[in-house]
């Protein structure tokens, strides 16, 4: 998980591609790693349209669900490009558990079967 290209792909592909931002005439320059994203004049302005379709774009993207999409979750995970960026970190951690647990519990199931196999002999 490389940070730095995870953030890249943020703000190019998932912000200012996917939101079309060009056609509202926001130059890509103005995504910044910091800028905020809604709220007042000094934000680029995006609306609760937006978070969810840069929410789709990072389930799309990554593979991965999100749960809650309310305001608060905007609020706090959507903020910056940086802030997402941090949020599909999250999320793509849960999944390497969550897919760890889960190869855990097949290969404990496989040696609990091995063993009444064993049992039966």
């Amino acid at each position: 998980m490389d940070r730095k290209k995870i953030l890249e792909k943020v703000k190019k592909e998932l912000i200012y591609d996917r939101l079309k931002l060009e056609d509202i005439g926001i130059d890509y320059s103005e995504v910044t790693d910091d800028v905020e994203l809604f709220g007042d004049e000094k934000s680029l302005g995006l609306t609760s349209v937006d978070a969810l379709e840069i929410a789709m774009g990072i389930q799309k993207e990554y593979d991965v669900k999100i749960i809650k999409l309310d305001e608060e979750t905007v609020k706090e995970k959507f903020k910056t490009p940086n802030t997402i960026t941090d949020f599909i970190i999250e999320l793509l951690k849960q999944k390497e558990n969550m897919n760890k647990d889960d190869n855990t519990d097949i290969k404990e199931d496989l040696k609990q079967k091995d063993n009444l196999k064993k049992d039966k002999k």
